[in-house]
């Protein structure tokens, strides 16, 4: 009776938990976050984003990946070795469509680190020789995990999955402490579990693909429930050239 009278008021307490909102900077985009929990989780929630920063970012000097695409050797942690194990898995998926080898080409088109003119066909060609996941090769040794290169001139670009790997970690830190309900974005992805604050299943909306660089338009064109799972979507409708 004793256990049934506790877990009825467990329930009853949790239902009755506040749904906190965060939201912030990370990756070079924008954050979102709705939770029920009995507290404020940002900072313990963006402590975690900042380690995935220093993995994964191709915007801060120190991170792993620019410390790699420098031609140094980083000490590689868990993390790291398992997004990059998942992404040789989806590159295998694919055919070689995911690459995150692809950084020359990123930067070349201006995608990445901004150019002033776009590269001839010659150009393109010439950073062709230099990538390929098969260029590269993560090494397991007694004094750790090491990422070698065939080709020094390779880079690495995670942004096609750091994002998501993000959500993941964000999602992972919010169940550790207990938190059952919850919605997480990132620059587009999304990771949910549970109910909205109104108790039904969480509506994700999908924006209409129409050509808007300026992102003016925020016309929605479906709405998708979730309640346990995740969703990504990406076009080249809002960032791209002529």
């Amino acid at each position: 009776m004793f256990l049934v009278v506790g877990s009825v008021l467990v329930i009853r307490q949790h239902a009755t938990l506040p749904y906190v909102k965060n939201q912030g900077q990370v990756f070079g985009t924008y954050y979102h976050l709705t939770y029920q929990a009995e507290g404020d989780m940002q900072a313990v929630i963006e402590e975690q984003l900042k380690h995935v920063d220093e993995e994964f970012s191709m915007f801060n000097a120190q991170s792993t990946v620019s410390q790699l695409n420098r031609g140094e050797q980083p000490s590689l942690s868990e993390s790291f070795v398992g997004v990059m194990k998942l992404a040789d898995e989806v590159n295998k998926a694919t055919s070689g469509a995911f690459d995150v080898t692809v950084a020359p080409l990123v930067n070349a088109w201006g995608f990445g680190f901004k150019t002033a003119r776009m590269p001839s066909d010659d150009e393109v060609d010439s950073l062709l020789e230099f990538i390929g996941q098969d260029k590269i090769k993560l090494e397991q040794r007694l004094s750790g995990a090491r990422l070698t290169k065939a080709d020094p001139r390779v880079m690495l670009d995670f942004s096609a999955i750091a994002k998501g790997y993000g959500c993941d970690v964000v999602a992972a830190t919010l169940r550790k402490n207990g938190v059952k309900n919850y919605l997480v974005e990132i620059g587009g992805e999304v990771v949910a579990s549970g109910v909205n604050p109104n108790k039904q299943a969480w509506s994700v909306g999908v924006n209409k693909p129409v050509t808007d660089p300026q992102s003016n338009v925020n016309e929605i064109d479906t709405i998708l429930t979730l309640t346990h799972g995740a969703i990504a979507t990406s076009g080249n409708y809002r960032n791209f050239y002529v």
